[in-house]
């Protein structure tokens, strides 16, 4: 199997009144995919997007504080 998930493609209604024309785009910022076969010699060969990031260091952080203080 193979196959390729474009980003930036999801849309869905905002709720309410008043909003009945308005869209909102879901920006992906995880694809959880599944795959189900009965054939047990299928095998998934190559997916799109890859993961390069094996591990991230935080090294600056921003918080946020009721009263509107930056720290």
């Amino acid at each position: 199997m193979q196959g390729f998930i474009k980003s930036r493609t999801s849309f869905t209604d905002v709720k309410g009144k008043g909003y009945e024309s308005t869209k909102r785009m879901l920006w992906p910022f995880q694809y959880n995919i599944a795959l189900k076969t009965n054939d047990p010699n299928v095998s998934l060969i190559n997916y799109l997007p890859k993961n390069k990031i094996e591990s991230i260091d935080v090294s600056q952080t921003l918080g946020y504080n009721v009263g509107v203080n930056f720290q």
